[in-house]
């Protein structure tokens, strides 16, 4: 299978999945077709990574790192998917604060209640203040590129590590598909922590501006018992 065909069928696997969560947000969560649509985009973006790194025809190193980062950048983009208006996740909240300290005050170690360890270990914070500074994206924006950029480059320090441990390239490639399955799972684990919306079953909503500039995330307790998160900017 050319690797062409395989970053097509990724391609098409995070089309899908992007319904399946469309669906979600719309009350279908609960529905089995949603389910398995969701699995069937998963499928779609690992079976024909994995036939290719584990089938017994000849595999170029060349050809290795190209499916292992159409692999990383699939799953990143689910993640995206999951969640494209905006961050949701405890731990971006927490870093998004640093963030926007750091970009009001123009100096670090700003201390952030939400997680305090934070401003004294500053880096991606400085690089996304900095790229937003300088394009003029929102924080959200700048993040989503920091991270999925920070993400793909530990990837590829990963594989360079099991080559040279296992002294295969192809090995490398395995290692990396099993680490991706872990790295998707923790995604969707914590997704199951990240609001109230989800222990209660409701689906969440997205909307515009915030109630309170330190507070992007409120639980609306109205009769529609959904989750508002809205956009800290």
């Amino acid at each position: 299978m050319p690797v062409s065909v395989v970053a097509l069928s990724a391609a098409t696997g995070v089309l899908v999945v992007a319904v399946a969560y469309l669906a979600g947000h719309l009350g279908h969560a609960g529905e089995s077709w949603a389910n398995r649509m969701y699995w069937f985009g998963q499928l779609l973006i690992l079976t024909p990574v994995a036939a290719r790194l584990l089938s017994r025809r000849a595999l170029v190193a060349s050809e290795t790192v190209t499916l292992v980062v159409v692999l990383t950048v699939a799953e990143y983009l689910v993640k995206v998917c999951y969640s494209p208006a905006a961050f949701t996740y405890a731990d971006e909240l927490m870093h998004w604060r640093t963030t926007t300290d750091l970009m009001q005050t123009g100096t670090l170690f700003t201390p952030n209640n939400l997680l305090p360890i934070s401003p004294y270990y500053p880096g991606l914070e400085e690089v996304t203040s900095a790229l937003a500074s300088v394009t003029g994206f929102s924080v959200f924006t700048s993040g989503l590129i920091v991270a999925g950029a920070a993400h793909l480059l530990f990837v590829c320090v990963l594989f360079v590590l099991f080559r040279y441990v296992s002294g295969s390239h192809r090995v490398a490639g395995v290692a990396l598909l099993l680490y991706s399955r872990s790295f998707s799972r923790s995604i969707r684990c914590s997704s199951t922590r990240r609001s109230p919306c989800h222990s209660s079953g409701s689906p969440c909503s997205l909307s515009t501006g915030s109630p309170h500039p330190r507070l992007p995330a409120a639980w609306d307790g109205s009769r529609s018992g959904r989750c508002q998160l809205s956009p800290p900017w």
